[in-house]
């Protein structure tokens, strides 16, 4: 007896190797649990104990602990630091020498990546075996297969510093890359050429120039990406068109362009009488050619080698399981790329089969037993008609035997009157049967005519609803996974792509053959993309139908994990369930399933000291509900709304802002404020109230602020020394700037000096928010501390929290001011390697001094405090 689908238990192995090794628990430990669970999954696959195995059976459960093994190691080989990362902080002059990969060329750059690289620093430290992405400004004389020696700037991926943050690090970890290089030169030392792929890379090059020629920039951008796998020049507002409308999944090469493929050449081939070994051989190189072609993406991987399989298995005369080919080709592609399990590509790709493999089958099933059980139900219903139908006959029949007698005399007395009649009614019948014939006849062709209707619409329906069914299923299986790394439902997705997905086959053939065609002859490629064109029209038509319905979107923000694994393993039992009756019940469960995504959220104060580079940005989540930013802005951050601010607030599941409170006038603490004020903002963040210094509004920054909110509706206020904000139990005193006091001191023109000074009070918690406060108003709110503190009021004895001044200048946060405010903490806000040389050695000093304890966003990214006004809890995002 064979184990039923060996590949699905070997990747699980696998994947249990890599979970045990990333929950980084103690190595005791880890192996135990190890032990615990192959044993537990040899013991499941054995049971019952009747069953006979043949030997190759028992070679495949060895095969568990060592794939188990595999996926360990190769994690904790994949996570080990390059030892030259210990040798340069962010960037370095550096030298480097390797063979080019691969060529990549948009509109925006040209790079190139250099594989088996030696990398030397300053002349000094040398290291290899690395694999390096390389900016250059010219490609003439480089091929693929070169060797060549680049020098310039070796420069480390940038690592998330925030929640909801892009992290460049990973994804580039996930493609095997250490790097990336800036090169000042490039000089080819080796001019062997790898013939195979540079032409490949020549054949990309041509069909891409043949699409832009064909189409316009904005559609031959989306085709690019469909059909080559190069969304380097996808535009920005279609990809984001789609995303919002969940169909970003076309722009992907899957398994529907690979299946097209490979088997319309298979079946030409066969055609041709090919042998069946030579048509197999060719279909696979053709798709293997095509996914380097490509760029080998995740779901490109999948599909070519899940094709691959069942071109084995039509050679083998054996029968095609889905659920084996995804098993195996996850299995290839994670032991490639371990790391690719935590990337959104790869759940996707294989969670969108899965749900179609797995849970439409188990869906459709289930639906038909329901609707099994009403058909008997409505023939139960039938049957007790008719006894009640056949009671009331037999009362009928009594009643009509006496009234027969009775009809017995009029018949006879009738029948002397009837005679006459039939005369008459004989020409007349015979005229009726030649007129009943004619409607017989006209009615028998009605009806064959409303059979054939009626089977076309039972048809038609039945694609609908299986393709209903199939979206609806793979939708499901990838809910979880759609929140968890875009914080977001499409609410209209499912319905949108039952209109996208059966011509996408179509747009698959149409594109192919044009670009064919362009090959030959421009016209006849021109000619045959125009059908390709109205699609793409109707595809943008139908999403930016779908992002102006009401509710189009559901914004949640990241779920617990917890609820995610509750969520899967509900959906398992639902698909292992085989009973009729726990069919049904598990249906109407996993209707209200999707309620375990939506994160709980405690009724605490939450503030977030964001990592911006060199600027601010405090994010304060009020108990009730309220949400609040303290400044936003960044002088080395470009576009820092869109990448930073916005993100994290996706990731915290808000969309509007409620208070956007702007403590001065300097670009470092409002650029991505800004942005969401300007009208060109396209994102979904809205800000209800705008809040500024109460100073006279002279500068560009403060107009252009007020413009923006005004446009936008937004309401603009001032905070002057005395106002307090109140919501619930939490109070925010603003204790600078006084503006009376500023005109007469001649400072008001220093936007660092008006900056807005705010004492957070809540129950036992206080924080001290202080902008870039220094000069005079430093000393003004340092004499204020003292004199308030101890009264019972809005000064506490000593702040819990203090957010240094000006991100640690030396000309702030003086010692009298340390002093008077004694914080627990003290958290600074600063950019790697600013020009400013933030924070100066002197601000440490008198913070140490203080005995305060001392973080910096540009080491511990994002800082966390969340408390009930009681107890505090820290969370450094980088720690």
């Amino acid at each position: 007896m064979g184990i039923k689908r060996p590949f699905l238990w070997l990747l699980a192995a696998y994947i249990a190797g890599l979970a045990i090794y990333a929950a980084n628990l103690p190595f005791v430990i880890s192996v135990f649990i190890s032990i615990i669970v192959l044993l537990g999954v040899m013991g499941w696959i054995l049971y019952p104990a009747k069953r006979r195995y043949r030997l190759i059976n028992y070679f495949f459960l060895l095969l568990l602990p060592v794939l188990f093994l595999v996926g360990y190691l190769q994690l904790e080989h994949v996570l080990l630091i390059p030892k030259a990362d210990k040798d340069f902080k962010l960037k370095q002059n550096a030298t480097a020498q390797g063979k080019i990969s691969l060529i990549e060329e948009t509109d925006n750059y040209i790079r190139v990546t250099i594989t088996g690289a030696a990398l030397t620093l300053d002349y000094k430290s040398s290291y290899s075996g690395l694999k390096l992405l390389v900016y250059v400004d010219d490609k003439k004389g480089l091929y693929t297969g070169n060797t060549v020696r680049v020098t310039g700037k070796v420069i480390k991926f940038t690592k998330a510093s925030n929640p909801g943050q892009f992290d460049e690090y990973f994804y580039y970890k996930t493609k095997k890359y250490h790097y990336k290089f800036y090169a000042d030169s490039i000089t080819v030392i080796n001019s062997n050429i790898d013939s195979y792929h540079q032409t490949l890379y020549t054949i990309r090059k041509r069909l891409t120039a043949i699409y832009d020629r064909l189409l316009s920039g904005k559609n031959a951008g989306i085709l690019t990406a469909m059909m080559l796998g190069d969304t380097n020049n996808l535009d920005a507002d279609i990809k984001e068109l789609y995303r919002k409308n969940g169909i970003t999944h076309i722009l992907a090469i899957s398994g529907l362009h690979i299946s097209l493929l490979g088997l319309t050449l298979y079946k030409i081939l066969r055609r041709l009488r090919l042998p069946l070994f030579a048509s197999t051989a060719v279909t696979v190189f053709f798709l293997y050619s095509y996914g380097i072609l490509t760029g080998f993406g995740v779901s490109t991987n999948r599909a070519v080698v899940m094709m691959a399989v069942y071109m084995a298995a039509v050679l083998a005369g054996r029968t095609y399981d889905l659920l084996s080919g995804t098993a195996f080709s996850a299995l290839i592609i994670l032991m490639q790329s371990p790391l690719e399990i935590m990337s959104a590509g790869f759940l996707l790709s294989f969670g969108a089969v899965i749900g179609i493999a797995a849970v439409y089958p188990a869906l459709k099933n289930a639906i038909s037993v329901i609707k099994g059980e009403q058909e008997q139900k409505g023939k139960q219903e039938q049957i007790g008609k008719q006894e009640q139908k056949g009671k009331q006959e037999q009362k009928g029949e009594q009643e009509q035997k006496g009234k027969q007698e009775q009809k017995g005399k009029q018949e006879q007395k009738g029948k002397q009157e009837q005679k006459g009649e039939q005369e008459q009614k004989g020409e007349q019948e015979q005229k009726g049967e030649q007129e009943q014939k004619g409607k017989f006849n006209s009615q028998k062709t009605n009806t064959k005519k409303r059979g054939y209707f009626e089977s076309i619409c039972s048809t038609t329906g039945n694609i609908l609803m299986q393709t209903f069914l199939s979206s609806f299923s793979a939708q499901l299986m990838l809910l979880p996974i759609l929140v968890w790394f875009f914080y977001e439902i499409p609410i209209y997705s499912l319905f949108i792509n039952i209109l996208i997905i059966p011509i996408s086959s179509l747009l698959t053939i149409l594109a192919f053959i044009a670009v064919l065609a362009g090959c030959i002859w421009i016209p006849a490629g021109a000619f045959m993309i125009g059908s390709v064109n109205y699609i793409l029209e109707f595809y943008e038509a139908v999403c930016r139908i779908g992002v102006k319905l009401p509710g189009n979107s559901l914004l949640i923000g990241k779920p617990e994990l917890l609820a995610v694994i509750i969520f899967y393993i509900i959906l398992f039992f639902f698909v292992q369930c085989n009973r009729k009756k726990g069919r049904r019940n598990s249906l109407l469960l996993l209707l209200s399933i999707v309620i375990l995504l939506v994160p709980f959220r405690a009724k605490n104060l939450e503030i977030t000291f964001m990592d911006v580079g060199q600027g601010d940005g405090i994010f304060l989540k009020l108990p009730d509900g309220t949400n609040m930013f303290i400044d936003g802005g960044s002088s080395d951050v470009k576009n820092l709304g869109k990448y930073r601010l916005e993100p994290f607030l996706k990731y915290k599941g808000v969309k509007n802002i409620d208070y956007a409170v702007i403590t001065h006038g300097d670009s470092d603490h409002y650029s991505g404020i800004l942005e969401f004020l300007q009208a060109d903002y396209k994102g979904d963040i809205r800000i209800r109230n705008l809040i500024l210094p109460n100073v006279s509004f002279t500068g560009d920054s403060y107009l252009d602020l007020i413009k923006a909110a005004k446009e936008k509706g937004v309401k603009v206020s001032v905070l002057n020394r005395g106002d307090t904000m109140k919501n619930a139990n939490v109070y925010l005193n603003c204790l600078w700037p006084d503006k009376e006091l500023l005109q007469a001191s001649g400072e008001a023109s220093d936007t660092n000096s008006h900056s807005i000074v705010l004492s957070l009070h809540y129950l036992d918690f206080d924080l001290l928010f202080t902008g870039d406060l220094e000069g005079m108003g430093e000393k003004i709110v340092t004499e204020e501390i003292e004199e308030e503190k101890g009264r019972g009021g809005i000064i506490p004895l000593r702040y819990d929290i203090l957010k240094v001044a000006h991100h640690g200048s030396k000309y702030s946060t003086g010692n009298e001011f340390l002093d008077a405010a004694a914080p627990a903490l003290a958290i600074i806000s600063c950019g790697v390697d600013n020009s400013y040389g933030h924070p100066h050695k002197e601000t440490i000093d008198r913070l140490t001094n203080s005995k305060s304890v001392i973080l910096q966003t540009k080491e511990s990214g994002a800082v966390t405090v969340i408390t009930d006004g009681r107890s505090i809890k820290i969370l450094e995002y980088n720690r």
